[in-house]
């Protein structure tokens, strides 16, 4: 049993190590037939490395009693909030670092709740309705004691994978419309306003300014949302993922209309199809909508 206790401590410090914080409470209880593990962690890939990490120490089963707090159905959050300012910044690490890479998200809709999972030094860990989490300062944050917010995120419309999202004919046009508002918005890494934006964070912004269709923020998360789809068959509003310097996404539009936020340009641009195979190196095309009459 100590041995197992040592195992679970020295993974969480090494989590720790690597973010400065998580959510990695876990108690193991040895019964006869079973070794029970009650308690919660941050993300399902802790409880995998954590279940992992036992198979090699032990022969017994092991009962599942953790809960997940970066998943809103385990009701794990110490509360709701929202941003009282402009594009709260999101940070990926704690304490945040003055890096630019440690930007994750932008928080831009002032009315999205805000699940609040902890709570350190001033700032809060956090969930946003994309699923993004993330640290924020916590004085720009006005706290809701009382109310449940779940059914609002259960509400909202999210691209998922191997799922179309149906869109009406005639609505179309609004991604693009969407799309053409933040041209020549400046790159910001990690951005996702009109003051700077990334390039996930400007597809995500085209969708759900568009039709209201929540993607997630970070690029290798939207790769797995919708169907795939060759290239040659690309139709508008497919997303494009490319490889450069760092992995990339864009909408595509036509042969000769392909919008993204630019790190090479340092803002969002309009370019050929083939401009942009020329920069940058075709990885894949997800489609996310489904047109209906």
């Amino acid at each position: 049993m100590e041995t197992i206790q040592a195992m679970i401590n020295q993974l969480r410090t090494d989590i720790i190590t690597t973010y400065g914080y998580t959510i990695f409470e876990v108690t193991p209880f040895l019964h006869p037939d079973r070794l029970q593990l009650r308690g919660t962690v941050l993300l399902e890939s802790q409880k995998r490395q954590l279940f992992q990490a036992l198979e090699s120490k032990i022969t017994l089963p092991v009962e599942d009693q953790l809960r997940v707090a970066a998943n809103p159905a385990d009701r794990t959050e110490i509360g709701w909030g929202f941003s009282t300012v402009p594009a709260l910044p999101v940070f990926r690490y704690f304490p945040p670092s003055r890096s630019k890479r440690d930007l994750n998200t932008q928080i831009v809709y002032p009315t999205d709740p805000i699940r609040i999972l902890a709570e350190a030094e001033g700032w809060l860990l956090v969930q946003l309705l994309d699923r993004t989490l993330g640290w924020i300062k916590s004085t720009p944050v006005n706290r809701v004691l009382g109310d449940d917010f779940h059914p609002v995120w259960e509400a909202v419309i999210r691209a998922k994978p191997d799922r179309l999202v149906p869109v009406k004919r005639d609505q179309i046009c609004k991604l693009k419309q969407a799309a053409s508002q933040f041209l020549g918005v400046k790159y910001l890494w990690g951005g996702a306003s009109f003051a700077g934006i990334d390039c996930s964070g400007f597809v995500q912004r085209a969708f759900r300014e568009a039709w209201e269709i929540i993607l997630p923020k970070n690029s290798w998360d939207q790769r797995r949302c919708g169907v795939s789809v060759p290239l040659e068959h690309a139709q508008a509003g497919d997303l494009l993922f490319l490889m450069g310097e760092y992995h990339h996404v864009a909408l595509f539009f036509s042969e000769d209309e392909v919008m993204h936020a630019s790190l090479n340009r340092k803002n969002v641009v309009t370019e050929p199809l083939e401009t942009v195979l020329k920069s940058y190196q075709f990885e894949a095309l997800r489609r996310i909508i489904k047109v209906t009459p």
